[in-house]
């Protein structure tokens, strides 16, 4: 199973504007992908999804919080 979360922050301290790290981590393996957008619009997550696909194949199950839906 793989979890997926967006966290707002201040990633880039003073050196760049609040960004969300969208980030996605395999129960079993502790594997992540994470990545960094201004925002966290359904693109931005299936572009990370897509992204974690390409390189380590379809997950069985998909983890995620909806608490913005």
């Amino acid at each position: 199973m793989v979890q997926m979360d967006g966290s707002f922050h201040a990633w880039l301290e003073e050196r760049g504007p609040e960004g969300c790290l969208i980030d996605l981590v395999d129960d079993a393996t502790i594997t992540t992908w994470p990545r960094l957008g201004e925002q966290e619009p359904i693109w931005s997550v299936v572009d990370a999804l897509r992204g974690w696909m390409e390189r380590y194949g379809v997950p069985l199950a998909v983890d995620v919080d909806w608490k913005n839906l």
